[in-house]
């Protein structure tokens, strides 16, 4: 699985997004699908829920073999996104094998 963002408005948006998630949520299970990719997560108190769909065709890049589902803690994509800069594109990449 791979998917790249070039666009430096998209990139931002894709980083706020996730900035902000981690205010509501400690882990988030990414569904990456051939369609785009999907989530949908609720808050350890069950009040908050939140959900996710991105079309694969808003990708620069998105490529895929399978379905995948892969979970995250929301702390560790924010402090790589958090590192982005304004002229910079964001890619991601998950392999199993590796």
């Amino acid at each position: 699985m791979k998917l790249e963002i070039r666009d430096t408005q998209k990139a931002a948006i894709f980083s706020a997004i996730f900035k902000h998630l981690r205010d509501v949520v400690e882990t988030v299970t990414l569904d990456f699908r051939t369609g785009g990719l999907y989530f949908q997560s609720m808050d350890s108190s069950q009040i908050c829920l939140c959900e996710l769909v991105i079309a694969s065709k808003w990708f620069d890049n998105y490529e895929i073999e399978k379905n995948e589902t892969v979970t995250i803690p929301t702390g560790g994509i924010y402090h790589a996104l958090h590192c982005l800069n304004d002229n910079q594109s964001i890619i991601m990449e998950y392999n199993e094998k590796k």
